[in-house]
């Protein structure tokens, strides 16, 4: 029964939150000088500077471009409400010839966060480690002998506080209690449970992603806890406040200060309609994103010679910045669920609501994601590497039919593709290309700090990729079509507008590379400031992180990833660990030698 001292309690918890995400963006002053300065409050950025702080005779200097979180980024079901709010970058992709054909202009919008905790923030809280041999890749691409498994799996340990409790106590090899990062197994919801029996009776094991295991399907763990999104922000910032620690918020950095004797000295930043200027005894990190960092260094006269002399910038260091850009491609295929009773809706009435922020449960609080790896799509050399993947989850069509055909060119088919399933759930089928051949690039626009970056994730310009692509989707279709499922689930009545499918084979080979055509994006991207060994032409950084050509200067983040995945928090997470490891081993905070 809801009483109004129940109403009462709501309303002390959600004030309490606020309070806390709040908390971050207070300080309306700041000193002179830092230790360490850390540019980027994102998935990295939160977790290098409260490692670093952890060193109480050094001071530490966060800088954020966006805000604190709200609460209704802790809520899991309301997550694709931070798309395109004041929490998202919103960055829109270049022209792209091969894809997003049915997309006004043929562009896509990158969804980054803008608020403390980064991408973490608004993501769908998937958590994913990937494979061992994953980072055998790596090695074979970069000549980096340091970051093998062996390597970054004590600092995926470190960050870990997994929830699952027979999982841990089963694997203990595998998996951790007590770090900052929590995370959860999240039960399937019926629908899903009916996924899971179909792959299994086509032969998908269950399976353990961040174990032995590759391939099969399994539900994704998530970074939740008691219903609620635990970001970077809220686990290493919020939860482990420091008085050596300043954060620093609606703080746009425009550049990295570089002294004669290419040092870094500090960061010059926009706030408030006012530049400022602090400055580093130590060094400076930037932890700005995949797009954010390549952004900065380039306007801090790091990057290519060539294009940093077009926009009138002095070349500090000539490296390949924004270059090899990469990022997995997905295609978003919805399938009706005929039963609506087999999936809670998150319906946001004052009930649910009620359930969520007192009791932690209901349909609020939960965001089911499976991940699903094949293994007739393993990587070509790498037997136990997946290449293709599917991302199966529920969530509700929305309402606003106008807002729904917004971005398509042409919005009449499209009102009549969705017109019949609005405010119904479905499932979505979603596959993805883990690991494209064609890589992009990040350019400068201006040398305007405010203007947005030229991004081209170049997809599909290698046409294999777009095979590839077709031949995952065409297995997941497989999947999702078979007699059992067919009893639960269908595809939506109309075929995708400017396709054709075929009269014997519906989802024939021509009307998925249509379907793909029409709607691929890129899903996560990475790879802008490349790791790599000492007169590798492709690398921006050392394998300590340490920038080419300019001295007490990182990046710390996942620019630096040259391989991609669809899953990059727990990755980004990871590479702060050791990174902040690496950085207190160099200035003498620590005595041990790392992995030696």
């Amino acid at each position: 029964m809801i009483t109004y001292a129940s109403i009462l309690l709501m309303l002390v918890i959600l004030k309490e939150r606020q309070l806390h995400h709040n908390s971050l963006i207070q300080r309306q002053t700041w000193n002179e000088r830092y230790d360490y300065i850390v540019v980027g409050a994102g998935s990295s950025g939160c977790v290098v500077a409260s490692r670093l702080a952890e060193d109480t005779n050094k001071t530490v200097l966060l800088i954020e471009a966006g805000g604190a979180q709200d609460l209704a980024s802790d809520v899991p079901a309301l997550q694709k409400t931070m798309f395109g709010s004041s929490m998202d970058w919103k960055y829109p992709t270049v022209f792209q010839p091969h894809a997003h054909k049915a997309i006004i202009g043929q562009k896509e919008i990158l969804i980054r966060g803008k608020v403390f905790g980064g991408s973490s923030s608004i993501n769908s809280m998937n958590y994913y480690r990937e494979t061992h041999s994953y980072f055998k890749i790596w090695e074979n691409l970069t000549r980096v002998k340091t970051w093998t498994h062996n390597h970054v799996f004590p600092y995926f340990s470190k960050s870990e506080n997994n929830l699952d409790f027979r999982l841990v106590a089963n694997y203990p090899e595998l998996y951790n209690m007590g770090g900052p990062q929590s995370i959860n197994t999240i039960a399937p919801d019926v629908i899903l449970g009916r996924y899971f029996k179909n792959m299994q009776m086509l032969g998908y094991p269950i399976n353990d992603p961040d174990g032995f295991k590759p391939f099969g399907t399994t539900m994704l763990r998530q970074t939740v806890m008691n219903g609620v999104r635990q970001s970077s922000a809220v686990s290493y910032l919020e939860k482990l406040p420091k008085d050596n620690l300043h954060t620093l918020g609606d703080a746009q950095v425009t550049r990295v200060l570089i002294n004669h004797r290419k040092q870094a000295i500090g960061v010059e930043f926009f706030r408030y309609g006012n530049y400022h200027k602090v400055y580093a005894n130590g060094e400076v990190i930037v932890s700005a994103g995949a797009v954010g960092s390549p952004k900065i260094l380039m306007l801090s006269g790091i990057g290519p010679k060539d294009h940093l002399q077009e926009h009138n910038i002095k070349v500090v260091s000539d490296l390949k910045v924004g270059h090899n850009a990469v990022s997995t491609i997905g295609v978003w295929l919805r399938f009706d669920i005929k039963n609506q009773s087999l999936i809670q809706k998150p319906v946001e009435n004052f009930e649910n609501f009620y359930n969520y922020i007192i009791h932690n449960s209901g349909p609020l609080a939960y965001k089911g994601s499976a991940l699903t790896c094949y293994p007739e799509h393993s990587l070509p050399g790498f037997p136990d590497v997946t290449q293709g993947c599917a991302l199966p989850r529920t969530d509700v069509l929305e309402g606003d039919l106008e807002k729904l055909v917004q971005p398509y060119k042409n919005k009449d088919d499209w009102r009549e593709y969705y017109r019949p399933y609005l405010n119904r759930s479905f499932i979505a089928c979603p596959p993805v290309l883990r690991r494209p051949k064609a890589t992009g690039r990040i350019k400068l626009a201006s040398s305007n700090p405010f203007d947005t970056p030229l991004i081209d994730p170049c997809i599909f310009c290698d046409p294999q990729d777009l095979k590839d692509l077709v031949k995952v989707f065409k297995t997941t279709i497989n999947t999702y079509t078979t007699p059992y499922m067919k009893q639960f689930i269908e595809p939506y009545a109309k075929p995708i507008p400017g396709c054709t499918p075929c009269s014997d084979t519906y989802f024939c080979d021509s009307y998925l590379t249509c379907i793909t055509e029409q709607l691929a994006a890129p899903v996560s991207p990475m790879g802008g400031n490349r790791i790599g060994v000492v007169g590798d032409p492709n690398a921006v950084v050392d394998e300590r992180l340490r920038v080419f050509g300019v001295s007490r200067l990182r990046v710390v983040d996942t620019s630096i990833i040259p391989v991609p995945t669809e899953q990059g928090n727990a990755l980004a997470v990871m590479i702060a660990e050791y990174a902040s490891a690496m950085i207190k081993e160099d200035n003498g905070d620590i005595k041990s030698n790392l992995n030696e």
